[in-house]
């Protein structure tokens, strides 16, 4: 059988894989910053729960504010780990969540306003 999962981000935390309904809005736990979709055949064999691997993964989604290397240059000078973290890794975007928390982004992950 398919089922649907949501597996949030969080900062300092291990991550939280949740069973979810397709099609349906994903509600933000407190303190998460992230979330990605994916999907799992499962199956009982034996009476033991057998998981496959994850399938149609979705691009990590964060909520906060997307930034580009050069606006965090200028209007960010302080944050000098950061712009030079992305410089060393050739990252062209980072988020900022809502707690104030930078993260780094990988090509296709994407950002939603919050």
């Amino acid at each position: 059988m398919q089922k649907h999962y949501v597996e949030f981000s969080y900062v300092g935390k291990r991550n939280e894989v949740c069973e979810h309904r397709s099609g349906t809005r994903v509600n933000m736990p407190e303190g998460a910053i992230a979330y990605r979709l994916f999907d799992r055949t499962e199956l009982i064999y034996n009476g033991e729960n057998l998981m496959g691997k994850k399938r149609n993964v979705s691009p990590l989604t964060y909520i906060g504010e997307e930034y580009t290397l050069g606006q965090i240059r200028e209007s960010f000078p302080e944050c000098r780990a950061l712009i030079s973290n992305m410089e060393i890794g050739e990252k062209t975007r980072a988020v900022r969540t809502k707690d104030g928390v930078w993260r780094m982004l990988e090509s296709d992950d994407k950002v939603v306003q919050g």
